[in-house]
C-alpha cells in the first residue's frame, strides 16, 4: 500500500492491522509501527511510504519503505535513562523493544524497514 507521508495516513495502517486478528500482540505492533511511521513522516523528507503487512504461521511481518533520507533506527544509540529525561526521543527505542525483530537496509536510494512480532 503506497501512502502519503502524512500523519493522517497512519489511519490506513491502523485499519489493516486491526483487521489482522493479532490478539494480544495488536497493541504492541500498532504502537511500534505508529512510532516508526511518525518518525519517517516527520524527519525523512520522503515523498511516499510503502506499507505491507502479513500474518503467517504466528509471525506478524511488516515492511515500511520510503525514498527519504537514509536513517537506520536499529543503530541509534540507546538513551541513558535517568530522572532528567525530557519528553520525546524515545519512540524508536520503544518500537524496537516492542517488536521481536527489526531489520533495516538501504537499497537503491530507499530505506527498507522490516519488523516482526512472534
Amino acid at each position: 500500500m503506497k501512502l502519503k507521508p502524512e500523519i493522517e495516513a497512519f489511519n490506513e495502517i491502523k485499519t489493516v492491522l486491526d483487521n489482522m486478528q493479532l490478539g494480544d500482540s495488536l497493541l504492541d505492533v500498532r504502537l511500534a509501527v505508529e512510532e516508526l511511521f511518525v518518525n519517517i513522516v516527520s524527519y525523512s523528507k520522503c515523498t511516499f511510504i510503502d506499507f505491507t503487512a502479513e500474518f503467517k504461521d504466528g509471525v506478524m511481518t511488516i515492511e515500511l519503505s520510503d525514498n527519504g533520507l537514509p536513517f537506520d533506527p536499529t543503530v541509534k544509540p540507546p538513551h541513558e535513562y535517568d530522572d532528567e529525561l525530557t519528553l520525546g526521543g524515545l519512540g524508536i527505542d520503544l518500537a524496537c523493544a516492542l517488536m521481536s525483530k527489526v531489520v533495516y537496509k538501504r537499497r537503491k536510494g530507499f530505506n527498507h524497514l522490516m519488523l516482526q512480532k512472534y
